[in-house]
Formats: structure tokens, sequence, C-alpha cells
């Protein structure tokens, strides 16, 4: 509730899509028996309506780019509105398809216009904040929905009441089951509480950023000090690093490397992670701007015996953890480790990382995300 005041218009752009869309689904169907329209045409009506939804969320998220999530909204409040005043023109018309077609889209398009909207305005715990709200105002998903008020089932006890193999005709047999038992409380799934896991990652969503290194070099710095901290913590190097990069387009590249070594130490991470975007950047030069960077470490080790390198002079001995270099940087990722488990997170680190991190999500949450490793 603490997070209302802070956005409360969005908030109520969340509640007024999440109650127009019901109330369409469930009164579409009646308004269509006013005027003699067949049943089996009202739910043509419906799924043309859904595939508008479905269909245009995408291209109104690139729109939103070019132009603003709030300038879309309004235009999506706008037909919606247009919507409504069309439809007793139009219902009777073959343009009442395009109509309802464009006004699932749109409607929908408020909800998704203000998420976008949210995670502009917003960081940190105040974003987390913010899409509990949002997850708060949203029920069943609308297909879902529509099918089971085809049986008149709107509520959980509805739902739990309901024959189990009246739910599997309707939405199949996993679906149908799967609600079935989580209406009665019931969830065969098995509850692993300690299951470690097999990679270690972080990720920085960017918004829309130019291609260059005085961006991408201090985010991967801060990427890698979050992973390979973890990965000292527990003593697990690993020796596969992956990096990702995702564009304005939302198309998203990833590049990895296998090591010969398994490596923990932070700037020897945050290093190879840039090369290896520098090499997804290099064969995409079309691509302008980035809009998110994730680092991660697989091939986790129990405990990995070092192997010393002899002092051959060699151009990549910085990135071996057995060379002087390499014994030297993991040497000072420990001091700060000792330093922050004294006094905390904050009290040392790069500097570049430390810029970065201000942007980031609170540890504290984070932490809660992360599976031991």
């Amino acid at each position: 509730m603490g997070f209302m005041p802070k956005a409360w218009l969005l908030l109520a752009a969340v509640v007024v899509a999440a109650g127009f869309e019901q109330a369409v689904l469930a009164l579409l169907p009646v308004y269509g028996t006013h005027y003699s329209i067949a049943e089996a045409s009202m739910s043509a009506l419906l799924s043309t309506m859904i595939a508008g939804n479905i269909a245009m969320q995408v291209p109104l998220g690139l729109l939103a780019e070019r132009l603003t999530a709030r300038l879309v909204r309004f235009l999506c409040v706008s037909l919606t509105v247009l919507g409504c005043v069309l439809l007793p023109l139009l219902i009777e018309t073959p343009l009442i398809w395009p109509c309802v077609f464009i006004w699932g889209a749109v409607s929908y398009g408020i909800y998704t216009m203000s998420i976008i909207e949210l995670g502009e305005r917003f960081t940190g715990s105040a974003l987390v904040a913010g899409n509990a709200a949002f997850s708060l105002m949203w029920g069943v998903g609308p297909a879902t929905r529509a099918r089971l008020a085809e049986i008149g089932v709107e509520t959980i006890g509805q739902l739990a009441r309901s024959h189990g193999g009246a739910l599997k005709r309707l939405l199949g047999p996993a679906a149908g089951e799967k609600l079935a038992a989580l209406a009665w409380n019931r969830d065969p799934r098995r509850l692993e509480t300690h299951r470690r896991a097999h990679s270690a990652g972080a990720q920085s969503a960017l918004g829309r950023k130019p291609a260059e290194a005085r961006v991408f070099v201090p985010t991967l710095l801060h990427l890698a000090d979050r992973v390979a901290s973890r990965l000292r913590a527990k003593a697990r190097p690993g020796r596969t690093v992956t990096v990702r990069v995702r564009f304005a387009d939302m198309r998203a590249v990833t590049r990895s490397v296998t090591l010969e070594q398994p490596i923990q130490a932070t700037a020897m991470l945050a290093e190879i992670a840039e090369e290896l975007v520098r090499g997804v950047l290099a064969a995409n030069r079309h691509e302008r701007e980035i809009s998110l960077l994730a680092i991660s470490v697989s091939h986790l080790e129990e405990s990995a015996e070092l192997q010393l390198e002899l002092p051959l002079g060699l151009a990549d001995e910085r990135l071996k953890p057995g060379s002087r270099k390499g014994l030297a940087r993991f040497g000072a990722d420990r001091a700060i480790d000792r330093i922050r488990q004294r006094f905390g997170k904050e009290a040392v680190g790069y500097g570049a990382a430390a810029l970065e991190a201000a942007r980031s999500v609170p540890d504290e949450f984070r932490e809660l995300a992360e599976k031991e490793l």
C-alpha cells in the first residue's frame, strides 16, 4: 500500500484496464443478444479481441520506445473510449471485426504501457514494490477467464466445486488438472529448499543506452563484482563464462568461453566478459543501442586446485588464476571481501562498479532470489 501515493495514476490505469477487460469478456456476449447476434458470432468476436490483445503488445512496446510509454498509454485510452462509442454503430457491420481486434490490443495496452513506465520511473526497492502492487491488480489470464466464464466459474470457490472432467475438456488435460488441484490447495510439486545452483549470474537492464565502452565496461565490472563475490564466498570457481547482450529491438545475443582453469576473481571475470561483449558488438555493428547486459559463470567446481603458472611473460597471463598477476588480483578481492564482511558491502569496491551499484536492485532483495552455490 505504501507504493500507491507514489504512482496512483499508474495503479488506477491498471485497475481500469483490468476492470474493462473483465467487463467486456463477461458482457459482450450479453450485448450481442440485444442485437439478435448468434452466440457463435459473439464467441468469434471475443476470440478476435483476444487475438488483438496477444498480437499487438510487442508492436505497442516498440512504439513506446520510439515515442514514450505515457504518450502511447494516452493513445490506448483514447482508442479504448472510441471503441466504446463505435461499438453500437458497428456491431451489425463487417467493420466490427477490425474494430474489436484493435479494441483488444489497446485496452490491454494500457496495462502494458503502465508496466513500461513503472520500469522507467522507478528502480530498486520501489520497482519491486510497484511490480508487486501491479500484480495484485490482475487475476487469471483473459483467455482462461473467458473459457471459465462459459461454464459459470468466476471465483476460486466455484472452480473448486467444478467437476474435474469438465475442466479438462474445457482447458485441456494439463491445465484443467492443475487448476482443479490448485483450487483445493493441492500442489504435487516437491518443495526443495536446499538445492544448489549449477551457475551464478547477474544482469542489469539499461533501458536504451549507446553500445559504447563507457556504458558497458562499468556495467560489466559491477556485474562481475556481484557474481565473483558469490563464487569466492562459497569457494566455487567456474570454468565457463557467458555473456548476454540484448539490443534495443529486444533481440539478444549470447557468447561464452570455457577456460583452462576455473576463475573467481572480479577483474579477471570482468575482462573476459568485456572481450566477449566486444565480440558481440563487432559482429552486430548495425546495432547502436543496448538494453540489457548479463554475466553468468557455470561449470562450478567444489574444491579446485590452483595450478601455478610459470612467469613466461605471456600476453594472457592476467587472465590465468595461477599467474603472478592472477594471484595478486585474487588477494585484492579477498581483502575487499573481508572489509565488506566487517563493515558492509558499501564500504569498499571497484570505483566504476560503485558508481553502477546505485541503479541495482537492493542487496537484501537480490540475495533472497539467489540460489545457494
